[in-house]
């Protein structure tokens, strides 16, 4: 999967999830720290420390010359006499050669058990009697596939293909890539390729969880969020819907509180994402060595047709075919996808459609707004000019200037009227 979809589209999820209501109140300071704190922390808990590695070898049953296999777990308790029960139970198989008594090389060790199906691992003896190198899991009751990588430094590296079936039908097809701290934090991602809803998380050793959703799927095209866990229980969520309405909310007993977002945890969340990231990108870089392992092995077998007696070579020869071990699901991952694209297809007709009618619907309250601001500018234009008539029609009534002296001699008189400012006299 791409981990660098995530980084651009979170920037404009965690700026758009800022803009709230103003009476929306502002996180504690204090719980804003403490959620800071949960995101940074990763070796929070003595869980992990106190499981015991154990390891035992066991001879596989298809050898007759001494040909032991190396299985190791870690446990709580080492001295549990039901620790290896499964492997005393199982149907173990090697395809690769054998040295002094033990497994030797590159090859295939086929384990079916009643907890776990039939499960192959790809694996290297590079010593007599030493731990292998792992390269590759196929869990072929659970449809899932793994490579993987465990060097040193403690952490379990995986880039999977899972398949979920309900039935016949294929229920979800999902990629994810990350890896397993012992020591510290786990890092994910996944994506679910049918559905195109991804998902990125860092998860700390009590299981408190940064998550991140996201979709490019039209009928998922709201599903924006992200969440953070305490304790496997969400305690602070923001939505970010399509309509641009974001929703930041305390979590309390799957009650919501809206909050406005704090700048010490939006900086913490934004730190933590960087660097989920940035530990996803550097998983498949530590899984090269898993890739050329399989590519040498499929030489060794598929270019020579190598057949086996202790299971169904149909299953045994998948690993050689173009999907590899998926190549049996071809058909229906086919179909999957076409009735997938097809229903896409439907759902972003539909969300454009419902884009124009929402436009259309904003272009007609918008005009309406127009032509109610321009009937309010008329009426009010309206009483202006009335008022304006009227003071000018008052200005218009005759006013009378009498007995104005005309000729101080004769004592004649004048009478005058104004009339639109203008005075106009007679004499008599």
């Amino acid at each position: 999967m791409n981990v660098k979809y995530f980084a651009a589209i979170l920037a404009s999820l965690l700026v758009s999830s800022c803009a709230t209501n103003d009476r929306i109140p502002n996180m504690p300071k204090k719980e804003s720290q403490e959620l800071a704190q949960l995101l940074s922390s990763g070796n929070d808990s003595g869980e992990y420390s106190e499981l015991k590695k154990v390891a035992k070898w066991f001879q596989p049953n298809n050898k007759v010359e001494p040909c032991k296999l190396y299985f190791g777990k870690r446990v709580v308790d080492e001295n549990d006499p039901t620790i290896w029960d499964p492997e005393s139970r199982a149907n173990i198989n090697w395809d690769g050669d054998c040295k002094n008594g033990y497994a030797f090389g590159l090859g295939r060790e086929f384990t079916e058990t009643i907890e776990n199906g039939l499960v192959s691992t790809l694996i290297y003896y590079g010593e007599v009697g030493q731990k292998p190198d792992e390269f590759y899991i196929a869990r072929y009751d659970a449809e899932k596939y793994q490579y993987v990588a465990n060097p040193e430094d403690g952490k379990f590296y995986y880039d999977m293909i899972k398949i979920v079936k309900n039935g016949p039908s294929i229920e979800y097809y999902t990629s994810a890539i990350g890896f397993t701290d012992l020591d510290g934090p786990n890092f994910y991602g996944q994506e679910e390729l049918f559905t195109g809803r991804r998902f990125v998380a860092k998860i700390t050793r009590e299981n408190n969880v940064l998550r991140v959703n996201l979709s490019t799927n039209p009928e998922d095209s709201h599903w924006r969020h992200i969440a953070i866990y305490k304790n496997d229980n969400e305690v602070f969520t923001i939505t970010n819907y399509v309509n641009g309405y974001s929703e930041i909310a305390r979590v309390e007993n799957g009650n919501r509180e809206l909050v406005k977002l704090d700048y010490d945890l939006d900086q913490a969340m934004i730190a933590t994402i960087n660097s989920t990231n940035k530990e996803l990108q550097a998983v498949s870089g530590r899984l090269d060595a898993s890739k050329q392992a399989m590519a040498i092995y499929k030489r060794k077998i598929c270019d020579g047709n190598v057949s086996v007696d202790f299971m169904d070579n149909s299953i045994y020869g998948r690993v050689c075919l173009p999907n590899g071990d998926i190549s049996h699901l071809n058909d229906q991952i086919t179909r999957y996808r076409v009735e997938k694209e097809r229903k896409w297809e439907k759902a972003e007709a539909k969300y454009l459609d419902q884009q124009r009618i929402n436009q259309k619907r904003q272009k007609q309250i918008a005009q309406q707004r127009q032509q109610q601001i321009a009937k309010q500018r008329q009426q009010t234009n309206n009483a202006i000019n009335n008022q304006s008539w009227q003071n000018w029609s008052s200005s218009q009534q005759p006013v009378e200037l009498n007995n104005v002296p005309n000729n101080w001699n004769n004592q004649s008189t004048t009478n005058c009227i104004v009339i639109s400012n203008i005075v106009s006299c007679t004499s008599n």
